[in-house]
C-alpha cells in the first residue's frame, strides 16, 4: 500500500508512506477481485495460486463508520471555524462517497451483520460521548 496526502491549497502531493503489509486495504482488493488472503493461504500450503488475469480498476471503497464519525467531528467546524470553507467542502462532497458505485468495506448482501454491527457500535459511542459533554456543559462539576 502506498499513501500520499494532496494539498490542495498549494497543488501539492507528498508521500506518506509505503507499507509492505496488505491487509491495510485487504477489503479493497477483495472487491476488485484480487483475494490476497486466499493466495497467502494457497502458497503456505504449497498450492500455486491462480491469480485473474484481470481486476476492477478504479473502484472506489468506503469504511462507512469512518467516514461517519469524520463527518460528525467536521459539522461543527462547517459553522464556528475559521476552517469552515475547507469543512463546508467535505460535507459537501459527501454525499457522492456514499454513491451505489462507491462499496462500503464492510457490508456483504449474505452477511451483513459485521456492518451493522460496527455501525450500531458507531452510534452508540456518538451518542454516548455526546451525552457526556452535554452533561459536563449543564452540571457543575461534583
Amino acid at each position: 500500500m502506498v499513501e500520499f496526502r494532496h494539498d490542495p491549497v498549494n497543488r501539492s502531493t507528498s508521500l506518506l508512506e509505503v507499507n509492505g503489509r496488505y491487509w491495510g486495504t485487504l477489503s479493497l482488493a477483495i472487491q476488485a477481485g484480487v483475494d490476497f488472503p486466499f493466495y497467502h493461504w494457497q502458497v503456505a500450503h504449497g498450492q500455486r495460486p491462480r491469480v485473474p488475469p484481470h481486476y476492477a480498476v478504479g473502484l472506489r471503497c468506503r469504511w462507512t463508520a469512518g467516514y461517519i464519525r469524520r463527518l460528525r467531528n467536521i459539522l461543527p467546524t462547517c459553522f464556528f471555524s475559521r476552517t469552515s470553507a475547507s469543512s463546508r467542502r467535505d460535507l459537501l462532497g459527501s454525499p457522492r462517497d456514499f454513491a451505489s458505485s462507491v462499496r462500503d468495506f464492510l457490508w456483504s448482501d449474505s452477511d451483513p451483520m459485521p456492518a451493522l454491527f460496527e455501525l450500531a457500535t458507531t452510534f452508540r459511542d456518538l451518542a454516548a460521548a455526546d451525552l457526556r459533554s452535554l452533561r459536563r456543559r449543564l452540571l457543575p462539576p461534583f
